[in-house]
């Protein structure tokens, strides 16, 4: 299990070593790290948001089955 309270205190660089394509993090990590990073002001390019949006679609059919 990820806890938030981890992740918020890792600096941004490492934040978006968890966004990168081909990490070991599990989604939910991900999916942490790229809320984290937006609430810090990082503004996203059009490919890394396709990529993230194919996390979060991975992460919704989860926890749906």
């Amino acid at each position: 299990m990820v806890q938030r309270k981890v992740l918020e205190k890792c600096t941004d660089s490492e934040l978006e070593g968890y966004l990168k394509e081909g990490n070991r993090f599990p989604p939910e990590a991900v999916q942490m790290a790229l809320e984290i990073l937006e609430r810090r002001g990082r503004i996203f390019g059009e490919e890394r948001l396709l990529y993230l949006k194919e996390v979060r679609c991975f992460l919704f059919h989860q926890s749906v089955q």
